[in-house]
Parts: C-alpha cells; sequence; structure tokens
C-alpha cells in the first residue's frame, strides 16, 4: 500500500484566446485583407493573359486572412497568438511579393496602396498576438519595454554618432590624415550600440519566452508529469 502524500499543484495556466477588443481588431484585418485578396485573385483570372503568379500570393494571402477571421472568432483557443503570428507574417511576405510580380519596379511596389494597407494590417495583427502572448505572463510587459527602449537607444545613439563622425562637429576625423582615428570612432560607436541593441534583443525575445513558457506548462507543468518526476 503506498503512503505517498498526495501533491498539492497550481493549475496549468493557459490565457483566453484573445482580448475582446484584440479580438474584434483581428476579425476587422482579417476581413479587409481577405476582400481585398479576393478583389486580387479576381483580377489576376481575369486577364487577358491569366497571372498565375500573382493569383498563387493572392490566393495564400486569402487563405492567411481566413486564419485571421477564425481566430477571432474564438478558434485556435490553444495557440491564437501563434495562428495570429503566422498569419501576420504570411500576409505581409504574400503581399510583397505579389505586388512586385504585378508591378515590377521594387520602387513602384514600396508606394502601391495595396502592400501598404496589407503591410499594415498584418503589423496591427502583430500586434494582437504580442498583446496575447504579454497577457500571460506578468514579467512579459516589463522586459518588452526595456527592450524597446534599449531598442530606441542604440537606433538614436548610432545614428547621433556616425552623424556627428560624417556631418557633424568631428567629420573632421574622417579626413586623410586623420581617418585612422575616424574609423575607430565608429568602431566605437558600432561596438557600444550594436551591445545596446542585442540586450534590447534579449529582452524583446524573453517578453516573448515568459508568455510561451507559461502557456506550455513549462513554468507550471501539467499534474501528471509533475507527479511522475517526484516518483522518480
Amino acid at each position: 500500500m503506498s503512503t505517498d502524500t498526495p501533491i498539492s499543484l497550481p493549475p496549468r495556466q493557459v490565457a483566453p484566446a484573445l482580448p475582446g477588443f484584440g479580438a474584434g481588431l483581428t476579425l476587422l484585418m482579417g476581413a479587409l485583407v481577405g476582400v481585398s485578396g479576393l478583389w486580387g485573385l479576381f483580377q489576376a483570372l481575369t486577364a487577358e493573359v491569366t497571372a498565375w503568379i500573382p493569383a498563387g500570393f493572392e490566393t495564400v494571402t486569402v487563405a492567411a486572412a481566413a486564419f485571421c477571421v477564425l481566430t477571432g472568432l474564438g478558434r485556435f483557443r490553444d495557440g491564437p497568438a501563434m495562428s495570429l503570428g503566422v498569419s501576420a507574417g504570411t500576409i505581409a511576405v504574400a503581399a510583397g511579393f505579389g505586388r512586385l510580380a504585378v508591378l515590377t519596379d521594387i520602387g513602384d511596389t514600396l508606394r502601391d496602396p495595396t502592400l501598404v494597407g496589407r503591410v499594415m494590417a498584418s503589423a496591427l495583427i502583430a500586434i494582437v498576438a504580442s498583446v496575447a502572448v504579454f497577457a500571460r505572463h506578468s514579467g512579459s510587459w516589463p522586459a518588452f519595454f526595456r527592450g524597446v527602449i534599449l531598442s530606441a537607444i542604440a537606433v538614436v545613439g548610432a545614428g547621433a554618432g556616425f552623424w556627428l563622425l560624417t556631418r557633424g562637429p568631428l567629420s573632421g576625423l574622417m579626413e586623410d590624415s586623420l581617418r585612422p582615428f575616424g574609423w575607430l570612432a565608429a568602431a566605437i560607436v558600432a561596438v557600444v550600440f550594436g551591445l545596446v541593441g542585442c540586450a534590447a534583443a534579449h529582452f524583446i525575445i524573453r517578453a516573448y519566452q515568459l508568455g510561451s513558457l507559461t502557456t506550455s506548462g513549462l513554468l507550471h507543468p501539467v499534474p501528471e508529469k509533475r507527479a511522475e518526476a517526484a516518483a522518480e
């Protein structure tokens, strides 16, 4: 007869599918991108010469938009952030290559309203996915904001440093006789603010990692696995 004492374990933490506002925004962005994709697919298939490559990318866009709509409606409750993250990336990539196949010129593609609109929609969807992840762990938001602040410091600091060396008061260091000192100063700027950028990336990745670990059960493993580990 076993005399083992029952182990009291905390329940596994699982976040709701999406916040109400996030679900509504996901539905709206998914619907708009889906309608845009269907219109692009219709144009590609009804052209004088069927544009199969743009049609393929529009089909991918419509499929990704459908996943966004389904996620907004409450499907994929075990992994809404993953679903939205993949969908957002797919929409952005398919929009870029699809519009480039139609317009052929990179400059025209970057100024294309359809591309800009879809990239903005994918960015909003990615933000909703991030919020869904960060809501799972109290440490995610502080880590994320540290990463954002350090990212701003890295970008502004590096930009200011290189401006000082190329067009500002220190531009004289880039002249012939002083060029070695100028390159040394540029290297120092690159290393210092590169390290700041690495720290920013660490905090941002950590913010996502905390939410992911909580939902996957690694921070609070399911009771069966904890009990088996204790028995061993």
